[in-house]
């Protein structure tokens, strides 16, 4: 049956747990922590810092990620660390679908763009807001670039920018997402679906106007573009 997709103009995704699938962990940072042996409360410090308003996103990704330079990590080091991701079932085909209906396409997320190229998903989205990690050419690590529009309210302005740059209002936008540092970018959009939230987050969006999909197959979204 023919699927139809009409009204919204851009579509943005957040990637860990939504475009990704990350085999247990939260998000990408805790699979770095493991690898790195970096403990996950030296760097939940740091983001409870930004959650106070201390520090802004791109400042606390900085600093977390200065914690694995100091390992002195190498590409193959990321690379051993992005076999534990896989491809969220679906997205591929969700993404393929929505750009053949002519929607734009954008990345908000705090997460890193090794895993988008890993998926070699660089060429299908139109917006990239998403942490890069820049590699020299004997394979280590020459330059991170935090993105400003990582988690929170910073979600949001991003997805501000990019409306304000295609000359879309907010309401033709359509944010996917999966956990509470989404919430001010769904409260924003014109609509937006959570993905297999947790059950703590369902708890406090559930008295809201949100569409809520459970599934292993990230294609089962589509009916709720409208």
């Amino acid at each position: 049956m023919e699927l139809e997709v009409k009204r919204s103009k851009l579509i943005a995704f957040d990637v860990d747990k939504t475009l990704i699938h990350l085999n247990g962990y939260d998000n990408v940072w805790q699979i770095l922590n493991s690898f790195f042996k970096v403990d996950n409360k030296t760097v939940a410090n740091m983001y409870n810092r930004f959650k106070r308003g201390e520090i802004s996103y791109k400042d606390w990704a900085r600093e977390a990620f200065e914690q694995y330079l100091k390992k002195n990590p190498t590409k193959d080091d990321f690379y051993k660390i992005l076999k534990l991701t896989k491809l969220m079932p679906g997205s591929l085909q969700t993404i393929k679908y929505l750009k053949e209906k002519g929607k734009k396409l954008a990345i908000i997320s705090g997460s890193l763009d090794i895993l988008i190229k890993k998926f070699q998903y660089y060429n299908m989205f139109d917006y990239y807001l998403i942490n890069k990690v820049i590699f020299d050419k004997r394979g280590y690590v020459s330059k991170f670039i935090p993105t400003p529009y990582g988690s929170g309210k910073y979600k949001a302005m991003g997805l501000i920018t990019i409306a304000e740059h295609e000359g879309i209002s907010l309401n033709e936008c359509v944010f996917v997402g999966d956990g509470e540092n989404d919430l001010h970018v769904m409260k924003i959009s014109g609509s937006c679906i959570v993905f297999n939230p947790s059950s703590n987050f369902y708890e406090k969006i559930k008295k809201r106007n949100l569409k809520v999909v459970y599934s292993q197959n990230l294609f089962q979204i589509i009916p709720y573009i409208n």
